[in-house]
This record gives structure tokens, C-alpha cells and sequence, in this order.
């Protein structure tokens, strides 16, 4: 069985391309999925096994960044 990888996209998120790159070459099949598609309901992480993260600020680099993505209920 191949993995199903979510990787996270959105602004302020970088290294998605290098993340799916190396997911993809261990053998998964990695999708960029939009923050908003998942606040939006058009994607569901349950269809994923895995769920990756990548670095960056996220909403910029604002104090209290983190609190956005916390708020969007989905992490």
C-alpha cells in the first residue's frame, strides 16, 4: 500500500516542494493541500495517512502566528 501524505500549503508555510519531493521519494504519494480546503471542508484528513507540516511562519511572521492555525480547527 502506498501512503497517502497531506502536505500542508498556505501563507507563510515554505519547504512544501522539498517535503513532497522527499515523501515522494521514499515511496509515498504526497498532495499540496491548502490550509483553506481544509477549513473550507473540501478535503478531509482522514482520506491521508500521514500529515506533514512543513516549516515557515505561519500568517507571517506576527506574534501569536500560531494561534491562527490553532483557531482554524483542524490541527
Amino acid at each position: 500500500m502506498t501512503p497517502e501524505v497531506a502536505v500542508l500549503s498556505g501563507f507563510g508555510i515554505n519547504c512544501e516542494t522539498e517535503t513532497m519531493a522527499v515523501f515522494e521519494m521514499s515511496g509515498a504519494r504526497a498532495d499540496r493541500v491548502h490550509v483553506n480546503r481544509l477549513v473550507n471542508g473540501e478535503l478531509n484528513l482522514s482520506d491521508y495517512q500521514i500529515m506533514a507540516i512543513p516549516g515557515g511562519f505561519s500568517f507571517g511572521d506576527h506574534l501569536g502566528s500560531g494561534r491562527a492555525d490553532g483557531n482554524a480547527g483542524f490541527v
